[in-house]
């Protein structure tokens, strides 16, 4: 079985998110790869990690989920990399089930396309989680296949929530439009009962600075979340992608809120049940709920976990 170091995106992260993810993808990890070691990507890992992780001998540095890449790496600072890191995971690097930083240019700088190729494993192509991506890195050389993001990889069917139900939502505070917001947020809390997650400390102040009264919002935390979710809620209804996903791995009706591309492009690729960011459009659909299936492409899935399961020096 293949030693991986993997390469954390839940540690010293302020986006619980990432927590979800990670959570999402161990299960498959766990069943066909031998953890030896675990690196932040939040920071840079200390000598003491590094030492840990030299001792152990990975064969592979998994990175797990999120949209890290981006045609400029290093101006981003998505994942912080320095010359150390760089050469301590150069040419042994996989990618699983992470995407592309919002709406950007394909353009990659020269830097960026150098890194990318530098770090990627030959044998065990990067699992990417929607079509827009696979496109990009194919056009770079870097050998890519589609897998969907795997917080969807046990997913079958959806349907959405109706009005009058219970509901979980969520604000995103780095993408705002207090206007839209305020407009949504009000319609929603004037037609079902509304608790607040906020995925992040920051989400919170946004919540209350447009409208959300404090006694309705949960504590910054998954296990709230899932709590909430499982006793409580009878619908998810929010911008945050991956607390909407969390809502359908539970098996609670749920649409996200489109805020950004990775919800976007996971209606497109996946049949994820998004809806657009306007008043108007979310009461239609709470006014007519929608039911269908998820898609996962489970071929190419099974295939990437056995080249990465057997993959061999060499």
């Amino acid at each position: 079985m293949v030693r991986v170091c993997l390469l954390d995106t839940s540690l010293a992260s302020l986006n619980l998110g990432d927590q979800i993810i990670v959570d999402s993808c161990m299960p498959f990890i766990s069943k066909n790869c031998e953890i030896v070691s675990v690196l932040p990507t939040h920071r840079l890992p200390n000598s003491e990690e590094y030492r840990a992780a030299n001792t152990l001998g990975p064969d592979v540095m998994l990175f797990l989920g999120t949209n890290v890449l981006s045609g400029n790496a290093f101006r981003l600072k998505q994942w912080p990399v320095n010359r150390r890191l760089r050469n301590f995971i150069a040419g042994r690097t996989v990618m699983m089930g992470v995407g592309w930083w919002s709406d950007q240019s394909s353009e990659f700088t020269s830097q960026t396309l150098k890194f990318y190729r530098e770090i990627a494993m030959r044998g065990v192509p990067w699992s990417v989680r929607d079509l827009a991506t696979l496109h990009k890195m194919e056009s770079i050389g870097v050998e890519a296949v589609f897998t969907g993001c795997p917080t969807t990889w046990n997913l079958s069917n959806f349907s959405t929530p109706v009005a009058g139900a219970k509901i979980v939502s969520t604000l995103t505070s780095y993408r705002r439009n207090r206007k839209v917001d305020r407009e949504w947020v009000k319609s929603l809390m004037s037609q079902c009962e509304v608790f607040w997650w906020p995925q992040s400390v920051a989400d919170t102040s946004y919540m209350v600075s447009i409208g959300v009264p404090r006694e309705r919002i949960l504590s910054v935390d998954v296990r709230v979340l899932r709590h909430v979710l499982l006793n409580w809620a009878e619908g998810y209804l929010g911008t945050r992608l991956h607390a909407g996903i969390l809502a359908l791995q539970l098996g609670v009706p749920t649409a996200v809120i489109q805020v950004d591309n990775r919800t976007r492009e996971l209606g497109q690729d996946q049949s994820i049940p998004t809806v657009l960011r306007d008043s108007e459009e979310i009461a239609k659909l709470l006014g007519n709920p929608k039911s269908g299936s998820i898609f996962v492409p489970e071929t190419q899935i099974n295939s990437w976990l056995e080249q990465l399961r057997n993959w061999k020096a060499g």
